[in-house]
């Protein structure tokens, strides 16, 4: 009777043990689908990225050349010179990105000799600019024939991200269904389990693993973010976590932004008005969804930095923050050239 009630148990658990290990081969393998359909997702994103990267580039150089014809100063030029030197690298990068997919590279080849037009029209402009030809730099010819290829590169960055978002849709719902396959098969294998002590054990370890994916995720987000991200607390007003995104903003390390509370970065103009920020997300759980302030960088400058925060329980403020300086400079210049132009506009009109 003892032999026969062994060989039971020790056949339940034998039962158990083979049970548990088709259904976590099953799980293995519906987790390689789901993680391969989530690499094909960031893929599109990098697709997305690339394109808002060309598109950006060739209007920062449609700026910069007008406003190097209308001024006659080379330091406009600085935003045509560094777009010109990323294009090829751009357009190499979109050709790998897209080398499965050949109505994008078709797109591509169209995008790339509408922008080689686009590019030989700032080329001769400039030249004729340079070369004293200032009118002819700057006829309506030029002008319309530039506007005419850049509604063409639009259009044709426009279809790819059209193509790319209904990939993007695609591939999400199909991660979508992997994680509920995912979530099944853990599932059948939690009802499943023949032992207290097993059950616990996987759920244990389920837990362990779920928690260990979570904190790689957090910290990849942290480490790769090109943005501030950081976690604060405003009882004792200091950071709690900064990512490594701090050194290229602000020139600091991590360790020595932390060091400090929060306040004594900011600009003592400024010091207010962001007091006021905490105390409304912190007492009143308000999101902040745009605010700006001055934080100093390591080198002693001012860096404008634009927030979005959210409160969360116990006073922390879960933040992120993008340098908006050299768009604020850009900004000021570009109203600054109006204002010249309207200047000399009226100068004309009275004379």
């Amino acid at each position: 009777m003892p032999l026969t009630l062994e060989k039971k148990i020790a056949g339940g658990f034998a039962a158990a043990i083979a049970l548990i290990l088709a259904l976590g081969g099953a799980a293995w393998w519906s987790a390689l689908r789901s993680a391969d359909t989530f690499r094909q997702v960031d893929h599109t994103h990098e697709v997305l990225y690339q394109l808002e990267a060309v598109l950006v580039d060739m209007l920062n150089m449609q700026t910069a050349t007008r406003g190097y014809l209308l001024t006659n100063q080379d330091r406009f030029l600085a935003p045509y010179d560094d777009g010109s030197a990323r294009i090829a690298d751009n357009f190499h990068r979109l050709r790998e990105l897209t080398r499965d997919n050949p109505a994008q590279q078709k797109h591509l080849h169209q995008l790339e000799a509408a922008m080689e037009r686009l590019l030989a029209i700032m080329r001769q402009r400039i030249a004729l600019n340079r070369a004293g030809d200032h009118a002819a730099a700057r006829t309506v010819t030029d002008l319309e024939a530039g506007n005419t290829v850049i509604a063409e590169v639009r259009r044709i960055i426009g279809d790819m991200e059209r193509i790319e978002r209904a990939l993007l849709a695609e591939r999400s719902a199909a991660a979508q269904a992997g994680q509920r396959r995912a979530l099944l098969v853990f599932g059948l294998g939690s009802a499943l389990g023949a032992g207290l002590v097993i059950l616990a054990g996987l759920l244990v370890r389920r837990d362990f693993y779920h928690r260990l994916r979570a904190e790689e995720e957090r910290d990849r987000f942290f480490s790769l973010s090109l943005d501030l991200l950081c976690i604060a607390h405003a009882a004792d007003g200091r950071f709690k976590r900064v990512s490594p995104a701090v050194t290229d903003l602000l020139g600091w390390t991590p360790e020595e932004f932390l060091a400090r509370p929060y306040m004594e970065h900011i600009h003592p103009d400024d010091r207010a008005a962001s007091q006021a920020e905490v105390e409304r997300q912190v007492l009143r759980g308000e999101k902040v969804l745009h605010f700006e302030n001055r934080f100093q960088h390591k080198d002693g400058s001012w860096r404008i930095l634009s927030w979005r925060s959210v409160p969360q329980p116990g006073g922390l403020m879960y933040a992120i923050a993008r340098d908006v300086t050299e768009q604020k400079r850009l900004d000021a210049q570009l109203r600054q050239l109006n204002t010249e132009l309207q200047q000399r506009a009226s100068l004309l009109e009275a004379a």
